[in-house]
Parts: C-alpha cells; sequence; structure tokens
C-alpha cells in the first residue's frame, strides 16, 4: 500500500501469474484478462440492471477513444466548457512524497468513473521497473469490502516486466493495460495480478483511459488515439463499493520516469453529489492537480492537468499558475 493509507503500493507483483482465462463466463470463449461473473446483487440501495454483460476481458483494434465525452472531445466535458488554461494548484490535501494523487468519496457514496488521457513520457533507462497509472479501489469501510478485499482497478503504463500474458521484449517499448490487481484475496478470481492485453505506446502518444461501471461489471477500456489499438477488461466486483480514486507512481519499484507525468482531461464520477470529492485528500510534495470544476449535478469532478513527478527528479514541465 502506499502511504496514503490503502492506496496500492506493491499491489503490482511481476512475478504474479497472469490471468488469461478463469472460470467459464457465459460466452462461448474467454480470452487474456477474463474473470468468471460470480453471484452479486445490485450495490446496496442502488436498483439492479435489468441485464447484466458478461464479466469477459478483450482486446482488439480500431475502438474508438474511450468513454462517452472522453478527452477526445476536448472542448466541453461533463463540468461544461473546457477552459484553455488550468486553474491553478489545489491547496487542499495532505502535501507527502511524490508521485501520487488521492481522491476520497465519503462513506456511502461512491466512485462510477474514471476518464482521464495520459501523455506518454520519454522511456526511461532499461533497467528495473516503472508502473504509474490511474486507478479506482475500495475502502475498507465501504459496502461488501468482503470477500473480495483491497483490490485494485488500475490501467497501468509499464516498463519492465509485469503480469501481462503478451507484454513486450523487455525495454524494447512502454506498454499499457487494463489491470485489476488484489494481494488480500483468496479467491482465485480476484487473487494476485490479472491483466488484458497489452498495447504498445510510444512517447508523446496519448492514451484514453477509461474506467466506469455499467450494471454490475467494471469496464476498463485503454486506446491509444494515434494508432487506435486498444484494449479491454470487464471485472464483476459482486456491488464492491469502490471509495477512493488515484494516480500513482509506483515507489517501490527500481527505477523511474526521467519526466513529468502528465494526465489531462481527467473527469471523475460519483453516484451521488459530493463537491468535497472533487479536492484531493493527498498530493505528492512536487505534484500537481489543477482547481477541480464541478458539474451542476455535483455528480462529476473535472480536473484538467495532473502532473506526477518522481521523487529526485527535475520537474520537466511547468505549473499553471
Amino acid at each position: 500500500m502506499l502511504t496514503s493509507g490503502s492506496v496500492m503500493d506493491e499491489s503490482l507483483d511481476e512475478n504474479s501469474s497472469p490471468t488469461e482465462s478463469v472460470t467459464p463466463v457465459t460466452t462461448a470463449e474467454v480470452s487474456a484478462g477474463t474473470f468468471a461473473r460470480g453471484p452479486a446483487g445490485p450495490i446496496a440501495g442502488r436498483s439492479a440492471p435489468t441485464s447484466v454483460p458478461a464479466a469477459a476481458g478483450a482486446g482488439g483494434n480500431g475502438v474508438g477513444a474511450a468513454g462517452a465525452g472522453s478527452s477526445s472531445n476536448a472542448n466541453e466535458d461533463e463540468c461544461g466548457a473546457v477552459p484553455l488554461q488550468p486553474a491553478g494548484n489545489v491547496t487542499s490535501g495532505t502535501i507527502n512524497g511524490a508521485g501520487l494523487l488521492e481522491y476520497d468519496i465519503k462513506a456511502s457514496n461512491v466512485f462510477t468513473g474514471l476518464r482521464t488521457t495520459l501523455i506518454v513520457p520519454a522511456v526511461p533507462e532499461p533497467t528495473g521497473q516503472v508502473y504509474v497509472w490511474p486507478g479506482i479501489q475500495p475502502t475498507p469501510s465501504g459496502s461488501m469490502f468482503q470477500p473480495i478485499g483491497n483490490g485494485a482497478l488500475m490501467s497501468v503504463l509499464s516498463w519492465g516486466a509485469l503480469c501481462s500474458p503478451d507484454a513486450p521484449a523487455t525495454y524494447s517499448s512502454w506498454w499499457v493495460a487494463p489491470m485489476y490487481s488484489n494481494l488480500s484475496s483468496s479467491d482465485p478470481q480476484y487473487s494476485g495480478c490479472h491483466s488484458a492485453r497489452a498495447a504498445m505506446v510510444e512517447p508523446t502518444q496519448l492514451v484514453d483511459v477509461d474506467i466506469h461501471l455499467e450494471g454490475e461489471v467494471w469496464i476498463q477500456k485503454i486506446v491509444n488515439r494515434q494508432t487506435a489499438e486498444a484494449s479491454e477488461l470487464r471485472l464483476d466486483l459482486k456491488g464492491q463499493e469502490q471509495g477512493r480514486a488515484f494516480f500513482a507512481i509506483a515507489p517501490h519499484t527500481t527505477n523511474k520516469p526521467t519526466e513529468d507525468i502528465v494526465f489531462t482531461n481527467t473527469v471523475l464520477s460519483m453516484d451521488v453529489s459530493d463537491p468535497e470529492a472533487c479536492e484531493p485528500i493527498m498530493r505528492g510534495t512536487n505534484d500537481f492537480a489543477s482547481k477541480p470544476r464541478v458539474s451542476a449535478d455535483g455528480r462529476h469532478c473535472c480536473i484538467d492537468r495532473i502532473v506526477l513527478r518522481a521523487a529526485r527528479v527535475t520537474p520537466t514541465t511547468i505549473d499553471p499558475p
């Protein structure tokens, strides 16, 4: 866990076995990143959907930018017109460490989605590992925390080995994949590191990330906007509520990014209005998050720019005033 308390830290295990298929789902075949649908009811206090798609991972090409109203339509989002210049740095939240931004939501409310665009940084030195991700995670006080426990839905930008079954030759390229990691569960459907197909990405390319709840199933999709290469992972978390959103550089790997990690056009969505959830509770010493814009209904936080900076790495971008 990261020093924030229960944000994922050592959840990504390069020695974990990749998931190529788990218990069969309702479809005839499964692919890398597949999870079985277990018996599950609706999230407490929320109506069940009329139908639930099978929870199967998939990957493919030619998929459009992730999510309706995604950052590919950069002029407007759920909070209105996107400004040309992001607002200045947030002032709330504990300042600690490096390479971390965390948003929490009050109990009984839940996050239902995270959408962002990652700008692929320069390649690091050909050694060790670097992992960067946006993600969503439960809080121990949230409904249905057990029996699954503390897992995280993460779309991980990786340099070096990790659990994806088709990661590239070591240090030949950055790659990104939708993943789920859980070191607290004994259930093979959830325990360990599970990954959908890896997509190769190059410096300066834009990767659209969309993590959202659809019925009872969490859908993660990543799309390389320049190549249209995409990958998707679907997972039924059996009604477990997700109360934490975060952006992180893994702190305990043996390498680190050589330049700033930049996310743009981020939108956090929640079940009911809570504008206070749009302010981060923790931020790295040199990390940046623009002051959030809040949708008219209070259910969406729009953060125009997020910058993560690894410890002892000279900043390579300038924050807005």
